[in-house]
Formats: structure tokens, C-alpha cells, sequence
């Protein structure tokens, strides 16, 4: 059955904002030539990837020279009007010294000024590899280079996928889709190319920085510092069935999008190396396919409890709840507890009236949870060792990860989960 394209586009059609490490996915509509029925890309196999006789081949292309002017270091969707000269002299990297105005210029210096000490240019970041070539592809850079009418591109990728780097900042562009028939050993082109081409690369933003917060201990007690201590970490993730745009209409589509958000969650969290990591609505979906697996690489054991209820979104259920994730070099883990405010709910309301009850059920089920933790340290350095052949004492922490009823108007639910939890 041979492959016919319809049409291809970028999310968003002409004018959609193409920002740096935002991996974008063209739509194709293809349709079989022996049915009247069309499908999307995703349906058809990439050249390469399968057995099928019939796949699409994607090539994606960067114009050599930079289109129009330069962008805001901070602000992407902004043009820059100045230069930063120290920059320049420091050769700290280019695209970083612009800024779109002198109040920009002045909010940021503190994070600005770090780049007078860089004397060289970032190093690569990999792209080759994650865009479809191996990072050992020679002819990533000696070829696939070609001028047409005028212009001059060179191949960035060539998987249906692609993810903007630093280099394309700037610059268009573009991605040729072709259906191929491999029936005779090698891959031929069925029918016309089409070719998609973007606006300019716009740069990511910068994330915010935090800094972890210090709490000393009781009085009497000593310093943490060298006995016993460790770090805490915790985030609500904002999960994916949540961030729309009718929630959010002040966001841009595309800072919104998960598989923008996840790697700059993931860079974030991994940037402090908390001992502990407390995460809020976690998708279910995203904690196995995404956190679990990623956050294991980093050290961490993972354990998870998901809400009571789900959420229709984007034409499927989804559902998200509390991950708490700990180094396994410093933790074990010891007890897992879990805790379902639904079921505290229905508990209380046997001794509730009974022409009260419906009304109190009505505002106290919310379906939140609560997962707690015992953990205990492999290495306590307690200051009171115990005697010589006595058994060593162990060092118990108790961690309590929970996520409770956002409504601002329900005050009173708020503090009931907080006191079922605290006297749990």
C-alpha cells in the first residue's frame, strides 16, 4: 500500500514560536493509496526503524546564515538593543551579551556578569546524537550541507523529532518528509517532498535560582552540619493534565508543553543533589515512564502514591499524586505509609449527624493523599556512640510528603487534612 502526504506543518501553522531544547514534531497527514482514510506521521514508521515496506523519511535542515536580528539572552520573545562589550572582550558566548533593554541588562547583572569569566565558548551539548546522528557521524560535519535558490542549509537531523540547540538559535529551520519504498533493498522516494520551514530559533529562558534554605537545630542540640544532617527538597511539578492553556493564559502554548518542562524540571532538581526530594502532582504516567527512571540514574530510589480519583484530559484519564525520592547511598528505606483523606472523610462522618453528613462529605472528599516515609541513615554519625559492644543505635527519619486541597476558599480542609496527617 503506497504512502501518500497530504500536507505537513508545524504545531501552531505559520508564525509558532520555535524556542531552544522545545522539541518540535511536524504533522503530517498521510493517506494509503488504496484507502480513502488518513493517518498522522506517528502511524508510519521512520526510514530505518522498522520492517515495513513503506516509511516516511524525514531530513531537518539549519540555515547557515542568521535571519534578522538577535534575541534577548533573557526574554526570548524579544529583540535585543544592546550588547554587552565586557562580554565581547571576555569572548564569553555570543548570543548570551545581547539584551533588550538597559532595565533587562540591570535585573540580570548579577547573573550576567558570571559570563566575564568564561573564556570559552559552551562546549557541545550532544545534539548530534538525540536529533538522529551518532555523535561519531563524520558526515554530520563534513556534509549535507547544499545551497538552493539562494540559500545555503546544513542537516541538523534526521529523525521525525527534532530539538532546537544553542547553534540554531537564530536561524530557520527546516524539515523536508518524503514517503520512501524500500521493496527493492533500498529506500526510493515516493511522490513530492515537503518541505516545512519555521521562524527564527528563539533561545530558552533562563530558570529561576533558588537556593536551599538552612534550618538550625533546637536549641541545646548540635549543628547538623557534620552529624547527621541532609538536605530536603520539595517541588509541586505543576503535572502535565494541569498545564492548559485555559489555566494558564498568561503562558505561552509552548512553555507549557511536557517535553519542554520535563528536562527543565529534571535540570533543576538534579542541580541542588538533595539527599531527599519531595515532588507534588506527579503524573502517574510521567513517574514511570520519565522521573522514576531518570532519578535513578541520579542515585535515588523512588516510591509513589497516586491520588483517588483521575482526571479526564487530552482524550484520555490521567492521574497524579506524591513521589518522594532518596539517595539510596545515605537512605533505606524502612516503612512506607499511605494515607487517603477520602478514607479519613468517611471515617469522621460516622460520627457526624446525620442531616450534617452529605454536606460535610460533600466538602471534605477531595480525593488529596498523603505518603510517608521512614528512612533510616547508613551512615548516622551520631555524636553519643554506644559503648563498646552494644548494638549501634540507628538514625529514624521520618519524612511526610503531601499535597493538600488547593482551593483557597476551603480554608477549613486545608487544616483538616493538616491535622488528620499530623496526628496519623
Amino acid at each position: 500500500m503506497a504512502l501518500q502526504i497530504q500536507s505537513a506543518s508545524f504545531p501552531g501553522g505559520p508564525g509558532s514560536t520555535i524556542v531552544q531544547n522545545v522539541t518540535v514534531e511536524p504533522y503530517v497527514v498521510v493517506r494509503r493509496a488504496d484507502s480513502a482514510a488518513t493517518c498522522s506521521a506517528e502511524d508510519v514508521p521512520e526510514e530505518g526503524t522498522g520492517d515495513s515496506r513503506y516509511s516516511l523519511r524525514f531530513r531537518w535542515y539549519r540555515s547557515v546564515v542568521n535571519r534578522g536580528g538577535s534575541v534577548c539572552w533573557i526574554h526570548g520573545d524579544r529583540e535585543a538593543t544592546l550588547q554587552c562589550v565586557l562580554c565581547l572582550r571576555a569572548k564569553a558566548e555570543v548570543r548570551k551579551s545581547f539584551h533588550c533593554s538597559t532595565d533587562c541588562l540591570r535585573r540580570h547583572w548579577n547573573l550576567h556578569k558570571e559570563l566575564h569569566g568564561q573564556n570559552n565558548r559552551f562546549p557541545h551539548n550532544g545534539f548530534a546524537s538525540e536529533n538522529g546522528f551518532q555523535s561519531g557521524d563524520k558526515s554530520f560535519k563534513t556534509g549535507h550541507t547544499f545551497s538552493n535558490n539562494g540559500e545555503t542549509w546544513i542537516e541538523v537531523g534526521r529523525t521525525r523529532c527534532y530539538t532546537p540547540q544553542a547553534e540554531d538559535v537564530g536561524c530557520i529551520l527546516k524539515v523536508d518528509v518524503v514517503s520512501c519504498d524500500s521493496s527493492s533493498g533500498f529506500a526510493h522516494e515516493l511522490g513530492r517532498t515537503f518541505s516545512v520551514r519555521s521562524e527564527r530559533v528563539r533561545p530558552a529562558p533562563l530558570p529561576p535560582k533558588r537556593a536551599l534554605i538552612t534550618l538550625p537545630p533546637p536549641k541545646g542540640q548540635p549543628s547538623l552540619d557534620t552529624q547527621g544532617g541532609f538536605t530536603l527538597l520539595t517541588y509541586n511539578l505543576l503535572a502535565d493534565l494541569y498545564a492548559t492553556t485555559d489555566q494558564f493564559p498568561y503562558c505561552p502554548p509552548w512553555v507549557l508543553g511536557w517535553q519542554y518542562r520535563k528536562q527543565n524540571l529534571l535540570k533543576e532538581l538534579l542541580q541542588y543533589s538533595a539527599d531527599i526530594l519531595c515532588l507534588q502532582e506527579v503524573q502517574s504516567t510521567h513517574f514511570t515512564s520519565f522521573w522514576a527512571p531518570e532519578l535513578d540514574k541520579a542515585g535515588y530510589t523512588a516510591i509513589f502514591k497516586k491520588k483517588t480519583a483521575e482526571v479526564y484530559t487530552n482524550n484520555a484519564y490521567a492521574m497524579d499524586g506524591c513521589a518522594t525520592f532518596f539517595k539510596r547511598a545515605k537512605f533505606s528505606l524502612v516503612k512506607k505509609y499511605e494515607v487517603e483523606f477520602n478514607k479519613a472523610a468517611l471515617s469522621l462522618s460516622d460520627s457526624i449527624a446525620p442531616e450534617q453528613k452529605k454536606t460535610a462529605l460533600n466538602r471534605l472528599l477531595k480525593d488529596n493523599v498523603a505518603l510517608i516515609a521512614v528512612l533510616e541513615a547508613l551512615d548516622p554519625q551520631l555524636p553519643d556512640a554506644p559503648p563498646a559492644g552494644a548494638a549501634p543505635r540507628r538514625q529514624l527519619i521520618c519524612i511526610a510528603n503531601t499535597h493538600i486541597h488547593a482551593n483557597p476558599e476551603l480554608n477549613d480542609v486545608k487544616l483538616w487534612q493538616g491535622h488528620t496527617l499530623g496526628k496519623g
